[in-house]
């Protein structure tokens, strides 16, 4: 494929992804809505997911860490059927098995530590 064709099928995937963006659909399936606050619907982010995680580490390797956690999330201690593969963002160092909810969690404190207490202090000073 010429470079010029090349360029002009990235700049039209690019706008195309803009488009579908704009209107709050899918951009890789292109049927459904997205789910906020990402650019993919449920099924083909949950699909990405299991991808990502294959990738990752060993489907061996993912079901033994989930037998040593007993099927629970490190953080919630929630059992959860399809958990995401927590790691250091700097090291890219494995740290364990998360819900998806303790995982965002976690990525919207930036793995601040300092952040996470304040937030457990507030909590607590608010606590009924």
């Amino acid at each position: 494929m010429n470079e010029k064709r090349l360029r002009y099928l990235r700049e039209y995937n690019k706008k195309r992804k803009a488009n579908l963006k704009a209107k709050g659909i899918c951009v890789n399936c292109t049927v459904k809505p997205a789910s906020k606050p990402h650019v993919c619907c449920e099924k083909c982010l949950e699909k990405k997911r299991i991808n990502s995680m294959e990738k990752k580490i060993p489907k061996n390797i993912y079901e033994s860490m989930i037998n040593d956690q007993n099927g629970v999330c490190c953080i919630c201690k929630k059992e959860v059927v399809k958990m995401v593969i927590d790691h250091d963002h700097e090291t890219g160092d494995l740290r364990g098995l998360l819900c998806n909810k303790c995982n965002i969690g976690l990525g919207f404190f930036d793995d601040n530590t300092e952040s996470l207490k304040n937030a457990i202090k507030y909590l607590k000073k608010y606590s009924i």
